[in-house]
């Protein structure tokens, strides 16, 4: 229970401090529904400024023994419950990318993600890496985990990636 507890909170964390980051602003590409790719101090988001809206978030924090990389979506597949796991698959013209995670209910946001996180430097160096080529290569970022695939057009994500220091910490894989 109190693993559970304490990586809601940490989940919640991230996604209050990355939804704060997040600009008044929309990006000079907005994406259909009004997602657009914004960049922040700590990563780079794709959702819908000045809302809670947020599709996936990539950032690098602190925690414990040191630096997390950490991929999140907000996507709940039909039969995935709470803590159960799941593996993130990446798709774009750059390359692909798996990263297992686990699934996570955040019960006060009434919302279900799917978190990977690395840890290990080299891990993160090498995540990074793949995280740069698949998200700077133009075209459509296909996500799929379990019962579905979510495709987040790359647009705009060029003027994201100049607007905050975060991008770049996610790409050298949070060293």
């Amino acid at each position: 229970m109190r693993k559970q507890l304490s990586r809601a909170i940490l989940a919640a964390a991230l996604t209050a401090a990355l939804l704060a980051l997040t600009p008044a602003r929309p990006g000079p590409a907005a994406a259909a529904e009004g997602r657009v790719w914004i960049g922040t101090a700590v990563g780079l988001l794709y959702g819908t400024p000045d809302s809670d809206d947020l599709l996936l978030g990539v950032a690098c924090f602190e925690e414990g023994d040191g630096p997390v990389l950490a991929v999140a979506l907000a996507h709940e597949p039909v039969f995935l419950a709470d803590g159960e796991a799941a593996t993130l698959e990446m798709h774009s013209a750059g390359g692909a990318l798996a990263l297992p995670g686990e699934g996570m209910r955040l019960l006060l946001d009434d919302l279900f993600l799917i978190e990977a996180r690395v840890v290990e430097p080299e891990a993160r160096r090498e995540t990074g890496a793949a995280l740069a080529a698949l998200l700077t290569a133009g075209g459509t970022l296909s996500v799929l985990v379990e019962d579905g695939e979510v495709a987040l057009p790359l647009d705009g994500l060029a003027a994201a990636l100049e607007e905050a220091p975060g991008p770049a910490a996610v790409f050298a894989g949070c060293g």
